[in-house]
């Protein structure tokens, strides 16, 4: 139970390309998690996007790559040879995806997260 007047904060992950914008109430959106938070009585003191589009991107690849080899290891598949070239590839997108979103303007078509400082009233 949160006090009245009592801060909270609260971090989900959002790993889709938004869509549907500011209609999308379905899925934890920033509209969707605004209508679902000030449904049960909370103030949005602050909200962020955390993610510009290709960091979430890299991040999806090097998930996928690392899935990709923990399947083929399980399944013992020759292709786990490959395996070997993993970190040089994670590495490589981690170093590609960071130094152009430097480069890159703010977007919230495609964060990892979003967080929000919410207060009861």
């Amino acid at each position: 139970m949160l006090k009245p007047s009592g801060t909270f904060v609260l971090q989900v992950p959002f790993i889709y390309p938004l869509h549907d914008a500011p209609l999308d109430f379905h899925r934890w959106t920033q509209h969707g998690l605004q209508k679902i938070v000030q449904k049960y009585g909370f103030i949005i003191r602050q909200q962020i996007q955390i993610g510009k589009p290709l960091e979430t991107a890299g991040l999806l690849v090097n998930i996928a790559i690392s899935k990709t080899i923990l399947n083929w290891l399980q399944q013992k598949n020759p292709a786990l040879i490959l395996g070997i070239l993993a970190p040089v590839v994670v590495l490589s997108v981690n170093l590609l995806c960071w130094l152009f979103s430097l480069i890159s303007p703010m977007d919230d078509i495609m964060p990892h997260s979003y967080r929000l400082v919410l207060e009861k009233q």
